[in-house]
């Protein structure tokens, strides 16, 4: 009895803590995230809500992008913001629409990939704030952007960029050098844990979603019918420690409100489904960090009231 107390009281004191989510104001001092909305612009034409797009969760931290001001804070799992990088402007507008955490071979954190849609470039951050390398131009040339949307980064420091205007990802080394693209849906990107490139590709004839798996190098890993049934704009997130694609879409009925939230296994069948209600609106709204799921919630029609937040979450 003694040792399975002793092996209980071992077990909770290393496993990961918990995290409930941390939540900031809205507004344009420190630790505060900024918005644009018809609030704050009542003399724009109809102006797009915005605030934070994307956020990481790594270690018990949080890394969220203040996209509009164009900066990226660190906060701890209370709530304390430890660090505040600057994205540096390039061009008369600045907006955040990603960000990537570069990892050590032990997960550490070593520093930060943005997306700078205004300029359209790519950014790296140490975690003091310097500036390490600046990459990126517009254009409609290979290797070239029109409306960057999401960012992976692989274990060897690749970088997967997912272009919405050019309907593209675009694959570079880790020096920025451009190498390769694909055709992409606007339809999500995640990597598996050897750092391959997970997308979707629609068969119009069948009516139905791959799950298409390749090496950065553009090698076939692995090609898996996801059979969701009828559905409308999949977005693919992550594969969670199982290696089963998760996903959100739009139900046969239309969006109410809610996304589905799937889970598909090795044979493409769903293993789990729930509802998610997203936010208004963020590019990259959900994470998968080592204690759970966690789900960004906001309305930038709303600010300067309320806060942003972000919550655990899970499918149940």
């Amino acid at each position: 009895m003694r040792n399975l107390l002793l092996c209980l009281v071992l077990t909770a004191l290393t496993a990961p803590a918990a995290l409930a989510g941390v939540s900031l104001p809205y507004g344009t001092g420190a630790g505060q995230v900024s918005f644009y909305n018809a609030n704050n612009h009542p003399d724009a034409e109809e102006p797009v809500p915005l605030g934070p797009l994307s956020f990481r969760v790594a270690g018990g931290d949080f890394w969220i992008a203040d996209s509009v001001a164009g900066r990226i804070f660190h906060v701890d799992g209370q709530g304390k913001v430890l660090a505040t990088l600057a994205v540096p402007k390039s061009g008369p507008v600045i907006l955040i629409e990603d960000i990537a955490l570069i990892r050590d071979a032990a997960g550490k954190v070593q520093g930060v990939w943005a997306l700078n849609g205004g300029a359209q470039e790519v950014v790296r951050l140490a975690l003091d704030g310097t500036v390490v390398k600046k990459f990126g131009t517009r254009g409609d040339e290979p290797g070239t952007f029109v409306q960057m949307h999401r960012l992976e980064v692989g274990p060897d420091g690749r970088l997967f960029i997912a272009d919405k205007g050019r309907q593209k990802i675009l694959v570079f080394s880790p020096e920025g050098a451009f190498e390769r693209e694909v055709p992409w849906q606007w339809s999500g990107l995640c990597l598996d844990a050897a750092g391959n490139l997970c997308r979707l590709v629609w068969d119009d004839a069948a009516k139905v979603n791959h799950l298409v798996v390749e090496t950065p190098e553009g090698k076939p890993v692995k090609d898996v019918v996801l059979d969701l049934g009828t559905h409308f704009d999949p977005e693919l997130w992550f594969l969670n420690d199982q290696g089963e694609a998760c996903l959100t879409f739009t139900p046969a009925t239309g969006f109410e409100g809610t996304f589905t939230f799937a889970v598909c296994g090795a044979d493409g069948k769903p293993v789990k489904r729930a509802e998610l209600k997203p936010p208004i609106a963020m590019n990259r709204y959900l994470d998968k960090a080592e204690t759970g799921l966690f789900l960004g919630v906001a309305d930038y029609n709303d600010p300067p009231k309320g806060e942003f937040k972000i919550e655990a979450w899970s499918p149940k």
